[in-house]
């Protein structure tokens, strides 16, 4: 069965997730995954624990894709399997650039420095996780301007040659979930468990395609999406878009195949001890967004500052007086809009005052 467990930001969806995996670890029941991205994975194994106590790791566990990778690889075999890293796929795909720059119209005389290379290993890479293959892109290259359909027809190139250089001992890390499809067919690894995915807020079509292999296979897949009450009618502009279109996706996919499918609403939101936050987290996005109607409660306020440093001298000082107050230091965040503009002038203003800080 597909659930489906939607809500807004602090509905209690992980909340509830937690305690249903509790419960089954109570009942003794074997083989729970709750799987989440990887910024998420070791807040997860705390919570695990905290809900499950300490016999949670023989029932349940907090995987994210690439350790759910190694169960299925040390179920299936291909454990001992090499992937390369980053640096080993930029030596691959610049030899395959020199293979093929005799075709190469655009590219030809394009620089070798690792930062033209590294562009097109992103490039590589992007085209790999959406399944895209090099005789797609050139097809798709016949269909464009010349100008784009030249950039494409040498990236095409680059590549298939860059496949070619792919042996049986060298792997690339985006070819793992096809790896994970043909260990879980062939162990039936999904098969009579129970699995919750939290904290995602988009899948690349090889994670699509494990996670239907999952609603082929396991008793019962929950899937957590943020957004409001399903709806058939959404626009891409809509707040919730990107989740609407997981959802769409995912009831497809169930019905196509005739499995169930339940969805379970989260209405209330209980995260936000403020009434000026909540109403904030429920009103900022809408197209006309009114007024705060109660009595203002300085859970937010704002700060005008003329640059980026003292901008971040401001913030390392508010963090000071929430610790002096008695906040741990890894219950605070600050977020910007563009982590490159600001991580230098942060890390630079928080060591000097004494934040530990993570980034």
């Amino acid at each position: 069965m597909l659930r489906l467990l939607t809500g807004r930001t602090g509905s209690g969806k992980t909340e509830l997730i937690l305690k249903e995996i509790r419960e089954a670890v109570e009942r003794k029941e074997p083989g729970a995954i709750l799987l989440v991205p990887p910024q998420a994975s070791h807040t997860a194994e705390l919570m695990l624990a905290e809900a499950g106590g300490d016999s949670a790791p023989l029932y349940a566990e907090a995987l994210t894709f690439r350790t759910l990778a190694a169960r299925l690889f040390e179920e299936g075999g291909g454990l001992a399997d090499q992937y390369i890293d980053d640096n080993g796929r930029m030596l691959l795909l610049r030899n395959a650039k020199e293979d093929v720059s005799d075709l190469l119209t655009v590219y030809r005389r394009a620089s070798m420095r690792p930062e033209f290379i590294k562009k097109l290993l992103s490039a590589v890479n992007e085209l790999k996780l959406y399944n895209v293959s090099p005789e797609t892109l050139a097809r798709a290259a016949g269909k464009m301007p010349s100008s784009v359909g030249g950039k494409l027809l040498d990236l095409a190139a680059v590549y298939s040659a860059y496949e070619g250089n792919l042996t049986e001992e060298l792997h690339d890390p985006a070819d793992l979930y096809d790896a994970m499809l043909e260990k879980a067919e062939k162990t039936g690894y999904f098969k009579g468990r129970r699995i919750w995915i939290d904290s995602f807020y988009g899948f690349t079509p090889k994670e699509y395609a494990v996670i239907e292999r999952m609603i082929l296979d396991a008793d019962e897949v929950t899937v957590a999406l943020t957004m409001d009450e399903a709806r058939e009618g959404y626009a891409p502009d809509d707040l919730f878009f990107k989740t609407y279109e997981i959802r769409r996706h995912l009831v497809s996919f169930a019905n196509r195949f005739s499995v169930p499918v339940k969805e379970v609403h989260l209405p209330s939101s209980h995260k936000f001890k403020s009434e000026e936050l909540s109403w904030l987290e429920k009103n900022l996005f809408l197209p006309r967004p009114g007024v705060f109607p109660g009595e203002r409660d300085q859970a937010v306020s704002f700060v005008r500052l003329p640059d980026r440093r003292r901008e971040c001298l401001a913030a390392a000082d508010q963090l000071i007086r929430w610790s002096r107050e008695g906040y741990r230091w890894r219950d605070m965040a600050v977020i910007v809009r563009t982590q490159e503009e600001y991580a230098g002038e942060l890390e630079s203003v928080f060591r000097a005052s004494g934040i530990p800080v993570y980034m």
